[in-house]
């Protein structure tokens, strides 16, 4: 199996502002310090769907994805560095295991996702989780 690491995201304030404006989902805790740190949290939390579609671009390369699960862990913050990490599962390179772990190593979203031209074929759960069955 291969692996490949050391691919970068940093999570800037206006990764979420942009996206908060073209998804109209400008929750407080997403735009505001005071209002996160109210909620509980360190800094302004990006978006799920954001933050899976970050991973799921710089993870694919370019190719497209044709099916893709991911399990959140823990929020991504504003300011977060996140290090993608991912494994091809199959011989073919066609199906990947991806996770990102945040600046203090902790992992925070992990999931599988199908990689170009195998429409028929899905990422199936994640080992080791719960089914949704």
């Amino acid at each position: 199996m291969s692996v490949r690491t050391g691919r970068k995201l940093a999570i800037s304030g206006e990764m979420i502002r942009q996206y908060a404006w073209l998804s109209g989902d400008d929750n407080p805790i997403h735009m505001s310090q005071q209002a996160a740190e109210n909620e509980g949290f360190q800094a302004p939390v990006a978006h799920g769907i954001l933050t899976m579609g970050l991973i799921g671009e710089m993870a694919a390369e370019g190719l497209s994805i044709t099916s893709y699960e991911m399990r959140f862990f823990k929020p991504v913050h504003q300011g977060d560095n996140l290090e993608i990490l991912v494994e091809a599962q199959r011989n073919g390179g066609t199906l990947y295991k991806v996770a990102a772990r945040n600046q203090d190593g902790q992992v925070v979203v992990k999931g599988k996702m199908v990689l170009d031209g195998n429409a028929g074929e899905t990422a199936g759960p994640i080992p080791g989780e719960p089914s949704s069955a």
